[in-house]
Parts: C-alpha cells; structure tokens; sequence
C-alpha cells in the first residue's frame, strides 16, 4: 500500500466468530522521516452480522488505542 508519503504492508485476518476484522500493518516505510518509527500497528473492525459496515473502529498507533463507534 502506498499513500503519498508511506509505504506499508497491510494484512487481513478475518474473525467470524466474533465478526471482527483485524488488518494488521508491517514493512512500514516513511518517505519523508525516520524509517524506524513505525507507530502504526493495526487497525480492528467491528460490524454486525446482518450489516455490511463497521459500527466500531479500534486504532492501534503508537501505544495507544483509539475508538470509534458510530452512533
């Protein structure tokens, strides 16, 4: 995957059981800085059965979790 400025391999790994997406993120490469820092570490999905879009959104980055649940 390339988004302008990085260069990163996304990786699926799908949970039916407990209907979660899980993409995780390697062979992170910024264009622009330092190559080492690689704070992006996945990103989870969450989605009803019945639905066809997340309603819930896990970020990995640096350390921390970021959520996100629609309303």
């Amino acid at each position: 995957m390339v988004d302008g400025r990085r260069v990163y391999t996304m990786e699926t790994l799908d949970q039916e059981k407990t209907n979660q997406t899980t993409i995780v993120i390697s062979n992170y490469f910024n264009l622009w800085t330092d190559h080492k820092r690689n704070k992006f570490e996945k990103i989870i999905f969450e989605k009803k059965a019945e639905e066809f879009l997340p309603y819930k959104m896990h970020i990995f980055f640096d350390g921390r979790v970021f959520r996100l649940e629609s309303g």
